[in-house]
């Protein structure tokens, strides 16, 4: 797996808003264990800003981004 930056993650996912936000699994990874990837909407297209982790990473960050966004 190489290096994530989860700084800049959490800042693109701040800056997409809530409904342009998701985490998938990886192609050809199961659902149920594999790895996953978080996805941006830019302009009407999802773009990987991370991938090869886990699940519960995967929704962390996400969470992580928008307790930001609510508390500041």
């Amino acid at each position: 797996m190489s290096s994530i930056n989860i700084n800049e993650a959490i800042q693109k996912i701040k800056s997409a808003g809530s409904t342009s936000v998701r985490s998938v699994p990886m192609a050809n990874e199961s659902a149920d264990g594999g790895n996953y990837q978080v996805e941006i909407q830019i302009n009407g297209t999802w773009t990987p800003i991370i991938s090869g982790v886990k699940q519960p990473m995967a929704e962390d960050i996400i969470r992580q981004a928008f307790n930001k966004v609510i508390l500041g």
